[in-house]
């Protein structure tokens, strides 16, 4: 069953990259999923919700998902140490949207896909 054409294939092929290279980074969507479900939230409490990340991963998980316009971060206070809010932007919620049908046929097909 062909999906798209030669054509079609040659222009999707770059993303695919792109696409399972973001996918394949399991905090990224758990960050996104996080604060899709609160309006906002510190590193501490994000830290706390899930469940086997380390500090450092999560620190550059938030940079580099802020650098894509997926989530902003607001930081409070004058003098060390800043109070710093992250929340999600309409990219990030974009980005939920578009994963719901892929996550919805994991789930009624009940693939687990393993963690290498």
């Amino acid at each position: 069953m062909k999906v798209f054409s030669t054509e079609q294939s040659d222009y999707v092929r770059p993303y695919l990259g792109k696409v399972s290279s973001f996918v394949g980074k399991r905090s990224n969507f758990g960050v996104i999923w996080e604060l899709r479900n609160n309006s906002k939230m510190r590193f501490n409490e994000l830290l706390a919700s899930l469940a086997g990340i380390s500090p450092s991963t999560l620190s550059s998980t938030l940079k580099s998902l802020e650098s894509d316009g997926l989530i902003t971060s607001t930081r409070y206070g004058k003098t060390p140490p800043f109070k710093v809010e992250y929340r999600i932007t309409r990219k990030g919620i974009d980005l939920i949207v578009a994963s719901s049908p892929l996550i919805k046929w994991a789930m009624k097909k009940e693939i687990v896909f393993s963690a290498n």
